[in-house]
């Protein structure tokens, strides 16, 4: 589960977003809570680590992960 600092208008946009963040492919994105007062965005994501270096995620913007 993962905690975006801020909403997205469409699941293309949001899946772009993952990809770049992540560094990875996205198989799946299950968006659980939209919040646009505080412009964030809560999603259970299914991805596989593309090879190369990784991309940055800032713990601010990275909340947590559950199984």
């Amino acid at each position: 589960m993962l905690v975006l600092d801020r909403s997205f208008g469409s699941e293309d946009e949001l899946r772009a977003h993952l990809r770049e963040r992540l560094n990875a492919r996205i198989h799946g994105v299950s968006v659980q809570k939209i919040d646009f007062v505080n412009d964030s965005t809560t999603v259970e994501v299914r991805y596989q680590q593309l090879a190369g270096p990784s991309a940055s995620v800032p713990t601010a913007e990275l909340i947590g992960e559950r199984a």
